[in-house]
């Protein structure tokens, strides 16, 4: 069974794992980069993993201390600790019954410039229940340091959360929502919409929220 790549947004590809000779004898990795942070896809079935990443093929490699996301078919790992213009590796250890470890990757992913990505933002997981992260990159601009605002709308235009940073410098950053509005209250299932605004620059985008 061959796992492919899902899709491809902005300057995004999705990172599938292949696994067509089964999670006991190691395989390929291919992919990309999603917007604002590395997003990497296995099958659920695989089991337990170790994932690394270096800074060249024969490493040396360090772990990155992230844990999957959804695992039902598919388990989703995020790098969001990754730096613009900037090529990194990536393999995953699957432990075997005689202790040794299968082996995928190592996989190739180029993080372009600051100048190339622009402001962008994601949502991930997105439709979610319980919490949702948006990642989100500041390019270089005059207003460096302006507030961050980020605002959760409903389907109305109404300001369900609302919440404000300063001080940050161009780079990768986060906002979590949790699905709650500004009183602590879960909101209902339903569609909603993101905004994060810095000073002339926004940007937007959907949300399905599922209790």
């Amino acid at each position: 069974m061959t796992w492919t790549a899902i899709g491809r947004g902005r300057l995004a590809a999705l990172v599938a794992l292949c696994a067509a000779a089964g999670p006991a004898a190691g395989g390929e990795l291919v992919g990309g980069f999603e917007g604002s942070y590395v997003d990497v896809e296995v099958p659920g079935l695989i089991g337990p993993l170790e994932v690394q990443r270096g800074s060249s093929p024969e490493g040396p490699w360090s772990v990155l201390e992230i844990r999957p996301i959804g695992c039902t078919q598919y388990c989703y790992y995020h790098d969001f600790a990754v730096l613009p213009g900037t090529s990194y590796y990536y393999r995953f250890l699957i432990p075997r019954q005689d202790g040794s470890s299968a082996v995928y990757g190592p996989l190739r992913v180029e993080i372009p410039s600051l100048a190339e990505l622009g402001f962008s933002s994601n949502a991930m997981p997105n439709p979610f229940h319980g919490r949702t992260t948006i990642g989100f990159r500041l390019p270089p601009m005059e207003a460096s340091g302006a507030p961050v605002r980020f605002e959760v709308l409903d389907a109305q235009g109404r300001r369900v959360h609302s919440e404000t940073r300063t001080g940050l410098s161009p780079g990768a950053y986060t906002f979590e929502w949790s699905g709650r509005n500004a009183g602590g209250d879960f909101v209902p299932t339903g569609v909603y919409f993101y905004r994060i605004v810095v000073g002339d620059l926004s940007e937007s985008g959907r949300l399905l929220y599922l209790k």
